[in-house]
């Protein structure tokens, strides 16, 4: 239902836009502006507030205030339980929040947390990161440097052992030995390459032990891992309240929320689908997978946006859903043999929404997919997201669907991303400007080299260097005036085009030592910039991180969320 209230228009023209990860040790990337972000959950706050746009009947300003009510009573009581005390929140008036996978990911997407974190107190908001335990998980390792400075290489160290691909909710930690010794293996890889004479303290040594006694506890591996990061936020005096998406998919207000998709599931696609394609026209893309796959129908079965598995299983299925016969139905594939919910065709958006929440009685696993993720946490529960580059590029879709099918204008985001170098080894200074400028003069010795001779090599090479300047003349000459290929008193073209590269090779024998002298050096910038592919890499674990490195990224965090934007 559109708001009648709204004037301006609810959704922008499309425009390509391209966002480019900060190069440069402890930098960051923030758009908007970080000064200015405090603004934009004000602005977020008043518009989704004031909106007179429902959901399946219910207002979105009343969906809002509960979703916040629920979600962070829930994210309280799963913080205390993993980490002892939670973080202290004043109200549900507004709330920030963040997500990603619970894996050691990289301090540019760690980022995010404490930006989260700062941001919610300077606002008198609730911080609130969402643990994506709904993706699967892929690897159970980690890079970390090795060889020497001039020939680093990335080595992998495993923190358990490798298992097939599933749901983070249902991974367990396999072998409690690997994880136990990952930290000290961690140590002892960047004390062997370390080349700096000060051996790195990585910061997993400070909480891997509260990790290895979590998972000899509960088994959970998502949780294990979560509570690394989670002490470390706090030994920094950052944190936020916390909440796995498969506890935010039983929130009562989640169930109305995809009840009322699923009632509207052509709809849906529809909008999904033409904004997918009109992605993908803007940004030229042509894979059919990216940034999703476009939802699929098939014999009146159609797909949603939801994933569905059965405890323990490790495939996730798409949810498809058929009105038929008088029955509404769910199924995990487009056939009958799938169907896990059949209920009264006439059923309205509470009742469906009751049996939606009721699934995980019967051992069913019902999730979103990272799209409706984001517009359920943007649209239902946060007053700003905090996104990473990538997330920031995929909700240019998301922002349409929102304006599309809920008629709602798009609260704004925050896109940050950070880079910070591990501090092993000094990066090299060579650049690409450098090996593009060692080519290009290789180039030039061979096919001018008439140019870079001394006094005494011309000297001796004058008849040469005057013949190929008569060449050039000539051939300057025979296309200026169309002439014929042949020419009085001159080489036929023909006979030139075999000349030229005679002329060429003769005189660049007498530039052979520049030629070995430039190749030398372009070689070393090559194996130096290959060299620092592992050197000033950003995407290093962030448990491979000393503190005072953390604590220098958020030193710029600090600074750019004061600077003054507006000067007089």
């Amino acid at each position: 239902m559109v708001d009648p209230s709204e004037k301006e228009p609810i959704e922008q023209p499309w425009q390509r836009t391209r966002i480019h990860v900060p190069r440069e040790d402890a930098t960051l990337l923030a758009i908007p502006p970080l000064a200015d972000a405090a603004g934009l959950v004000d602005k977020n706050a008043e518009s989704l507030s004031g909106t007179a746009v429902e959901i399946g009947g219910r207002t979105l300003a009343s969906l809002r205030r509960e979703t916040r009510q629920q979600a962070l009573l829930a994210a309280v009581e799963f913080t205390t339980a993993l980490i002892g005390k939670a973080p202290e929140f004043s109200s549900h008036e507004k709330v920030l929040a963040s997500g990603h996978q619970p894996e050691l990911f990289h301090p540019g997407v760690w980022i995010k947390n404490f930006a989260t974190s700062e941001l919610a107190r300077r606002s008198s908001a609730t911080g609130l990161n969402l643990i994506v335990d709904s993706d699967t998980i892929g690897s159970c390792r980690i890079r970390v440097p090795a060889g020497t400075r001039e020939r680093p290489v990335f080595k992998q160290l495993d923190f358990d052992t490798p298992r097939e691909v599933k749901p983070w909710e249902e991974a367990r930690v396999l072998d409690q030995t690997v994880f136990a010794s990952f930290a000290d293996r961690v140590s002892n890889s960047l004390r062997e390459f370390d080349e700096t004479g000060s051996p790195i303290a990585p910061l997993i040594a400070r909480a891997w032990p509260q990790a290895v006694e979590h998972a000899q506890k509960t088994g959970s591996l998502a949780e294990s891992l979560s509570l690394v990061r989670m002490r470390l936020e706090r030994e920094f005096g950052y944190g936020n309240v916390e909440l796995p998406v498969s506890q935010l998919c039983q929130l009562e207000t989640f169930s109305w929320f995809a009840a009322d998709v699923l009632l509207r599931a052509a709809e849906f696609r529809e909008v999904h689908n033409r904004t997918l394609a009109e992605y993908r026209r803007t940004n030229r893309i042509r894979s059919r997978t990216h940034p999703v796959p476009a939802l699929a129908e098939s014999a009146g079965w159609i797909e949603s946006p939801f994933r569905v598995w059965r405890v323990g299983e490790s495939q996730r299925n798409a949810v498809f859903v058929r009105t038929a016969g008088g029955r509404t139905q769910l199924s995990r594939l487009p056939v009958e043999a799938g169907i896990f919910l059949d209920v009264d065709s006439q059923i309205d958006c509470e009742s469906l929404a009751a049996e939606l929440s009721r699934l995980a009685e019967s051992g069913i696993r019902f999730r979103t997919r990272a799209l409706t993720t984001t517009i359920f946490t943007r649209l239902c529960l946060a007053d700003l997201f905090v996104h990473g580059i990538g997330g920031a590029k995929y909700d240019e879709m998301t922002d349409r669907i929102l304006a599309r099918f809920y008629g709602v204008r798009p609260p704004g985001f925050l896109t940050l991303s950070a880079t910070a170098f591990l501090p092993v080894a000094a990066p090299f200074n060579a650049t690409h400007t450098d090996k593009h400028r060692l080519r290009t003069m290789l180039r030039e010795l061979r096919y001018n080299p008439q140019k870079h001779l001394s006094t005494e090599q011309a000297a001796e090479v004058a008849s040469l260097v005057e013949e190929k300047q008569r060449l050039i003349v000539e051939q300057l000459e025979a296309e200026s005036r169309r002439l014929s290929r042949e020419k009085a008193n001159g080489l036929s073209g023909a006979n030139r085009y075999r000349r030229f590269p005679q002329l060429n090779r003769e005189l660049a024998l007498r530039t052979e030592a520049q030629q070995r002298a430039i190749r030398e050096e372009l070689t070393s910038v090559e194996q130096q910039l290959a060299a620092n592919t592992v050197l000033k890499c950003r995407e290093f674990s962030l448990c491979l991180y000393p503190a005072e490195r953390i604590e220098k990224m958020l030193t710029e965090l600090q600074k750019q969320l004061t600077q003054d934007r507006h000067p007089n």
